[in-house]
């Protein structure tokens, strides 16, 4: 699961994560209709907000509770940020050589090999099957000489 932070006040994100939510401060509505209607409103969006950063549901639970016992300061979810760069893929549970893959990195590793597989099929289709004469440059050269 994906680590995750929740924070109240004026907290800035640490090295390593991204803002996924913010609440900022407010003073409650005086009628229980609008207040209910705020939460059930800010609860879908911080559920959306949490599913596209990939954090579990305790984290909305989390910062629901913390947004609802802390009046008048921000409220600030916070989740991994996402490496989009190259990386090398290691097969799972390799000891010292690399971590078990996750399941996004399970299925690029997939592609990856499927793609690999193709590639190799096709170079193998290029090369002369074991039955036909390969000819040397000498042997061409004779030929050409009609020797």
């Amino acid at each position: 699961m994906a680590e995750y932070r929740v924070a109240a006040g004026e907290a800035e994100a640490e090295d390593g994560e991204v803002l996924v939510f913010r609440l900022e401060a407010r003073k409650p509505y005086a009628s229980r209709r609008r207040e209910d209607a705020f939460w059930m409103k800010t609860g879908d969006e911080v559920t959306q907000a949490a599913a596209d950063a990939g954090l579990p549901f305790e984290a909305v639970t989390y910062f629901l509770k913390k947004a609802g016992s802390v009046s008048g300061m921000p409220v600030s979810l916070y989740g991994p940020r996402k490496d989009d760069g190259w990386r090398v893929l290691t097969r799972p549970g390799r000891s010292g050589k690399g971590g078990s893959l996750m399941d996004k990195e399970k299925i690029q590793f997939e592609e990856a090999k499927l793609i690999a597989e193709e590639i190799a099929k096709r170079n193998r289709d290029y090369l002369p099957d074991e039955e036909e004469e390969i000819v040397t440059p000498d042997e061409l050269e004779n030929l050409i000489k009609g020797e």
